[in-house]
């Protein structure tokens, strides 16, 4: 059921912000979970910039996680 669906039930307010939380707090932990593994990713490219490298490929030996 999407956001939308739930806009267009009869469901009293107070219902739908009790789901609205519990669908917004689940997708939170899952783009935090993402947001964590972007910043490692983006992380471990920035130390290879540090080491004098402008792309990984420049530095074949240098081994992504």
């Amino acid at each position: 059921m999407s956001i939308e669906d739930l806009a267009l039930t009869n469901l009293p307010r107070d219902y739908l912000e009790l789901v609205m939380q519990t669908i917004l707090r689940e997708e939170y932990q899952a783009e935090k979970n993402v947001v964590d593994e972007i910043k490692c990713i983006i992380n471990e490219y920035e130390n290879i910039l540090d080491d004098g490298y402008t792309t990984p490929v420049e530095n074949p030996t240098k081994k992504w996680k």
